[in-house]
């Protein structure tokens, strides 16, 4: 696994770090679990108005797809994964997007937008 952090992640809120920390777990585990011999890419990075975090793994093999209604295409999985992602996300007014990538692995993408004084 490769960690990349852009920008001081230090004095974000409470809830939008514990967040980061969560999607970043979650993501972490999906890897581990559809993709275990994929190398794994994490990126955090912070902006003036939010925060990016973004997982991929180049090797998808073994995770089935089908489309759900509004979100794309997402794994088949018993687990509550990328719903609980969305969820996290959704408190903050954020976006969420999550897919197979061209090189045949997997890709989340999340936005937290950060509140302005």
């Amino acid at each position: 696994m490769r960690l990349v952090i852009e920008g001081s992640t230090d004095g974000l809120p409470a809830g939008v770090d514990l967040s980061i920390f969560r999607i970043v777990q979650e993501g972490l585990t999906n890897a581990l679990k559809h993709a275990p011999r994929s190398p794994a890419v994490v990126m955090v990075r912070r902006d003036p108005g939010g925060v990016d975090i973004e997982l991929h793994t180049t090797d998808g093999r073994g995770v089935e797809l089908h489309t759900t209604e509004g979100r794309g295409v997402e794994p088949v999985s018993s687990g509550r994964g990328l719903v609980g992602m969305r969820e996290r996300v959704a408190v903050f007014g954020g976006a969420l997007d999550a897919g197979p990538t061209d090189d045949g692995g997997f890709r989340v993408h999340a936005r937290l937008p950060l509140p302005t004084d």
